[in-house]
């Protein structure tokens, strides 16, 4: 079949088998179907036939038309028809536009078009085509065309008739006109002054936006604003001023820091300079700031450039625009972070090109946005300058934002980890913690710790909430600066944050394989205006939550450790930190609120931190510890330095170092205050080499006050290396050698470097690092500073083994890659890579089965767990459930319906979703419910939802009423605390603590107290100390969240006094037990200062002396091993009476 082929058409007057005229008929469009009858041929104009002529028709073709027609030869000569094709003109028409002909022979019907010989009537009696010296008023015609159609048409004529444009909202009205000519033409707004730069030809009416600029300067040209009065908004001296024509705000000059905290740079791009800025404190807000050039000249400039640092720091910033001959070429929005940004923007070659920065200032204060360095020449190279990135040009000078990477998880502990991405994009997916584990974040990401993507704190956008840091944070007052543990550690950077914004991080932790968990970590919370830290836990995967610890304010510049009892939960739960951020007190800032964590872990039993050195290779290595606290001390395994310093009596003003032939200081004696001679004795190692020994006197008098101080180092052997005195001054310095002393010799010391000198003795950071250096080829390191003739070219083909055109040849993947399979989406085994359908496809058959098996597993005042039937069979793939509940109120009335999701697939269908559970929340107790589930099934079926099944929930649980506490005088560690119920419930729990901030929970009766007894008793409390306590009831006992609230709090103090717990205030020191924990011994070492009596004792959980020892007038050290062998397992507690209070120690025998 051959449809919508051009042709070119010809025809002949006469009989062309005689004497052939060939006329051309013009184009024509074939429409030619095998086997048909009739074919169709269409010109685009009729063509004119004189009345009785005859005709033949051919057609010189190419050879797309196949088929063969009277004489000639397809597609090379001239086709003719077997016979003459005789149009007789019949309807009184001169024209035809269709030619109707039988594939084979040609000859057929011709269809006529209107012609000429139309018949015209007119409502005067006329029967001309036109009309004319008519009087005014209404005419019609009637028209007939050679055919029979016919058409109407009426027209009106005037008196006296006025061309000209008669629409009033034309600028060329005329009101007179009664006539329209055709000539109107509406207005155009626009600037119509030709000498503008935004000059609109078009325009007829000037709307005022006329753009034109004043003066001139010639490119290349620099403004960095350092010539202008800081605070002055005239910097019009070298072609920029403030537009105060179009604007309602001024850029103003500025050095050092804007008058605003939380916005705007600290200073200049250069450091020293000015800069210009937008102030919006006060009315400065919500307002546009115009920067205008003179008319710049950039016809001299072979690639103009407009070339600019900017600042964009601050939470409620707004936008900044680059505006050329009155066209946005360039914008940036929102916080950018504290940080100068660069641009380079192309411009147009002309000698009159106007340039504007325009400021759209921010909602609030904090939208400070600044520019500097404005250059117009002809532009750095400009390209991607990321060397991690896919496409880093080492040759580009300025970033053009072209960088792509591969982005995916980098963690290769996740699930999904992707071992060729280079930047983690925050999809790392983990499976729950089941076992002990111990977080301490030294890697790139937080491992299974989530950050939540409602984090809001402080003011750079993207990285609001709790990072990875080592060392200290960006903020004074505030954070630590080191890690509790290893490298690393999280915070949270408070710096621009605001009172109510909160970090949160989480992780998913199933407690079923431990029978007591215990979750434990390090924190660090430093600042005066330090927020609250809260630890809060989730049974239902996150939509509620219950706190399970806090703590607020600074909690000053150290590490501390807590621990937290989870054996209340059960299952899987969330556990999430979360920080909030408080109004900051007086004096104080909620910048100073980088709170940290370190060494988050979970297990069966909380280790308990022995700081200490633990590594056994130091001198000082500690076996007991298993917490490293920095203190191991190493032999010597070089030079041996031992120095000897007496001051003068004006100490404080006495130091010295010793320096290495480099310059670099290695050693700097311990910081003196205070007045007085003295001798200090100090040792250092130190590598052979020629050291320079410099005693320093921050007096500027020397060291001869009251005696003449000195410094002398000797070597192992007691040897003099150096001896040093100072009579004046601040400093003097003298040459010594540690071992040998060599003349340094530059070059690669680096063995394994390709240019390794082995003469040398002094690295000159030379080595090369060997690699393919052109950053053309296919493997260019950027890294490679030597190249080692590695270079391969791009060869690009399919690089996928999977596809059918895979080149193994190919390093780079061009995206040919050709893959077969089924391409039907509808199909149970469609294949989304595949391009080319190889007739693989397969279809579901389901008849859409309705859920069936449909029962609750439990319920509580709150919850319902609901079940089904796993509905997957080979045929039918489950895709997603639907899960609907109504109230029923059981009087034949019922709630709406509440649609909730069972679960939904991956939507490719490869396998059916196995999910039969649904957890219902949020219900209300002791009511009737209604519940049906519904399916999907693969292929975009569906079944009828199943019949409703019934359940009630529980209702409240009885809550705990009239909680009181007893004490006995005869046993200051016991407390009992009693209550009564409403109703009866499972067990009961009572959580007490040390009446102050951020104490540790404990619970009294351990898990729990069963019903019905209303009273359990609590050993171990600390004398005199001040406690509070709540309580509360449980309904089920495998479901801890169905549960009454807490009672109030109750509060009381213990009877006795209360123990002196610190070492400062009592008249023992140093205390120090070890091992501890321990199987059965115990040493105990301490010192007592003053002659008094002592008593040492061990007593148990319950208050009962397990050891006891009397020691009367003692004074000195005690070393004592107390063996508890026959003692059970569990916590005591050491006891030491002195004459100024008690002493206490926890003692663990595992």
């Amino acid at each position: 079949s051959i449809t919508g082929v051009n042709s070119e058409w010809w025809y002949s007057v006469g009989d062309y088998t005689v004497s052939a005229n060939w006329i051309s008929a013009g184009s024509a469009t074939v429409d030619l179907t095998t086997g048909a009858a009739t074919g169709t041929v269409t010109f685009a104009n009729p063509i004119i036939i004189p009345v009785g002529a005859t005709y033949a028709f051919h057609v010189i073709n190419s050879a797309t038309i196949q088929y063969t027609n009277g004489t000639g030869t397809p597609g090379s000569s001239v086709w003719a028809s077997d016979g003459n094709l005789t149009i007789t003109e019949g309807h009184g028409c001169a024209g035809f536009g269709t030619l109707d002909f039988s594939p084979r022979n040609w000859n057929g019907s011709v269809n006529y078009s209107t012609g000429a010989s139309a018949s015209y009537v007119w409502s005067n009696g006329d029967t001309t085509e036109d009309i004319s010296n008519l009087n005014p008023g209404i005419y019609s015609v009637a028209v007939t065309d050679c055919q029979g159609c016919t058409a109407s048409d009426t027209f009106i004529v005037l008196a006296n008739p006025i061309p000209g444009c008669t629409d009033p909202l034309a600028v060329n009205y005329n009101p007179a006109a009664n006539v329209d000519d055709g000539s109107c033409f509406l207005p155009v707004d626009g600037c119509t002054d030709p000498l503008a730069v935004n000059y609109n030809p078009l325009a007829n009416t000037d709307d005022g936006t006329c753009l034109v600029c004043v003066g001139s300067i010639t490119a290349p040209w620099t403004e960095d604003f350092d010539i202008y009065t800081s605070g002055s908004t005239d910097f019009s001296g070298n072609g920029w001023y403030n537009d105060s024509i179009h604007d309602d705000w001024e850029w103003t000059v500025d050095a050092n820091g804007t008058g605003s905290f939380g916005t705007g740079p600290g200073n200049d791009i250069s450091g020293g300079g000015n800069y210009i800025y937008t102030e919006t404190s006060g009315a400065g807000s919500n307002k546009t700031a115009n920067a205008n050039s003179v008319c710049v000249n950039t016809s001299n400039l072979t690639t103009p450039n407009i070339r600019f640092s900017y600042h964009m720091f601050g939470t409620t910033m707004g936008t900044l625009e680059l505006v050329v001959d009155d066209v946005v070429v360039w914008s940036q929005s929102g916080n950018l972070g504290d940080q100068w940004l660069q641009a380079q923007v192309p411009l147009p070659s002309d000698t009159n090109v106007l340039i504007q920065f325009r400021g759209l200032t921010g909602t609030s204060f904090t939208s400070d946005m600044a520019l500097d360095q404005i250059i117009v020449d002809d532009g750095l190279t400009a390209g991607c300058t990321d060397p991690t990135a896919n496409n880093y040009n080492v040759l580009a000078l300025i970033d053009d934002g072209s960088c792509t990477y591969n982005v995916g998880c980098t963690d290769p502990g996740a699930s999904n980890y992707d071992p060729i991405a280079t930047v983690d994009d925050g999809s790392c997916t983990y499976a729950c913690i089941v076992a002990d584990s111990l977080e301490g974040f030294e890697g790139t990401t937080t491992g299974r710790w989530f950050n939540s993507s409602t984090n809001n704190v402080g003011s750079t956008a993207g990285n609001q909430g709790w990072r990875i840091n080592s060392g200290a944070t960006g903020s004074g007052g505030t954070g630590p600066s080191a890690a509790s543990q290893g490298l690393q550690y999280i915070y949270v950077e408070a710096s621009g944050s605001q009172a109510g914004q909160t970090a949160e991080i989480s992780l998913c932790v199933d407690l079923a394989n431990w029978t007591s968990p215990m979750m434990y970590w390090d924190y660090h919370m430093f600042g005066a205006g330090m927020g609250t830290l809260d630890v809060d836990v989730s049974t239902d995967g996150g939509s509620t939550w219950t706190n399970e610890w806090s703590l607020s304010g600074d909690q000053g510049n150290l590490w501390q450790y807590a621990i937290l009892d989870l054996s209340s939960y059960s299952g899987v739960v969330d556990v999430r930190f979360n920080l909030t951020i408080n109004p900051a007190p007086a004096g104080a800032f909620t910048f100073q609120s980088d709170a940290a964590l370190d060494d988050i872990g979970f297990s069966e039993f909380a280790p308990i931190p022995v700081f200490g050195c633990i590594d056994p290779l130091a001198l000082n290595t500690d076996p007991l510890a298993n917490t490293d606290d920095g203190s191991c001390v190493y032999p010597c395994a070089l030079n041996l330095v031992y120095s000897s310093m007496l001051t003068d009596f004006n100490k404080a003003e006495c130091s010295f170092e010793i320096s290495n032939d480099s310059g670099q200081v290695v050693y700097t004696s311990p910081a003196l205050s205070g007045g007085g001679s003295i001798l200090v004795n100090d040792s250092i190692c130190l590598p052979d080499g020629c050291y320079t020994l410099t005693l320093l006197d921050s007096g500027n008098d020397g060291w001869v006050a009251g005696n003449l101080g000195n410094v002398t180092l000797t070597d192992g052997a007691g040897a003099a290396l150096a001896y040093g005195q100072m009579f004046f001054g601040n400093s003097v310095s003298y040459s010594f050698t540690a071992g040998v002393c060599q003349a340094a010799i530059l070059g690669c010391t680096d063995s394994t470097s390709s240019n390794y000198d082995p003469l040398a003795n002094v690295d000159d950071g030379s080595c090369c690092v060997d690699g393919c250096t052109d950053p053309l080829a296919f493997n260019f390191d950027s890294l490679a500073t030597c190249d080692d003739g590695s270079c391969a070219p791009f060869v690009f083909g399919c690089t996928d083994a999977a596809a059918i055109n895979f080149y193994p040849g190919a390093n780079t993947d061009d995206g040919s890659c050709i893959y077969v399979g089924c391409t039907d989406p509808t199909a149970a085994n469609y294949n989304p890579l595949a391009t080319i359908n190889d007739g693989s496809c397969t279809y579901f058959s389901c008849s859409d089965p309705v859920p069936t098996g449909v029962a609750v597993n439990w319920t509580t005042d709150t919850k319902a767990e609901i079940t089904w039937d796993n509905m997957n069979v080979s045929t039918c793939l489950v895709d997603k459930y639907f899960v609907r509940y109504r109230v029923d109120n059981l009087d034949g009335t019922y709630g709406p319906w509440v649609t909730k999701s069972g679960g939904a697939g991956n939507g490719l269908c490869n396998f059916g979703l196995n999910t039969t559970v649904k957890r219902l929340q949020f219900l209300t107790s002791a009511t009737t419910y209604q519940v049906k589930v519904k399916a999907f099934y693969c292929g975009n079926t569906s079944s009828s939802y199943s019949s409703p099944v019934s359940f009630t929930t529980g209702s409240d649980c009885p809550p705990m009423t009239n909680l009181t506490v007893s004490t006995f005088n005869n046993n200051y560690a016991k407390a009992r605390f009693q209550w009564d119920s409403t109703g009866a419930y499972v067990f009961a729990r009572v959580a007490l603590r040390v009446d102050t901030v951020a104490a540790a929970w404990q619970t009294a009766g351990g898990f729990g107290v069963n019903y019905p007894t209303l009273e359990v008793n609590k050993f171990g409390l600390q004398q005199g100390e001040s406690y509070r306590a709540q309580g509360r009831t449980f309904c089920d006992p495998n479901i801890t969240s169905y549960r009454s609230f807490w009672t109030s709090p109750i509060f009381w103090t213990q009877p006795g006094q209360l123990p002196i717990r610190g070492e400062g205030g009592t008249t023992i020191n140093n205390l120090d037990v070890y091992p501890n924990p321990s199987r059965d011994i115990f040493n105990v070492t301490f010192v007592a200062e003053d002659i008094q009596n002592l008593e040492v004792r061990v007593i148990n959980v319950v208050g009962e002396v397990v050891y006891t020892e009397a020691l009367e007038q003692f004074v000195g050290e005690y070393t004592k091993q107390i063996d508890l062998t026959d003692n059970s397992k569990g916590v005591y507690f050491l006891e030491i009476t002195t004459n100024s209070g008690v002493v206490n120690k926890k003692l663990i025998i595992q």
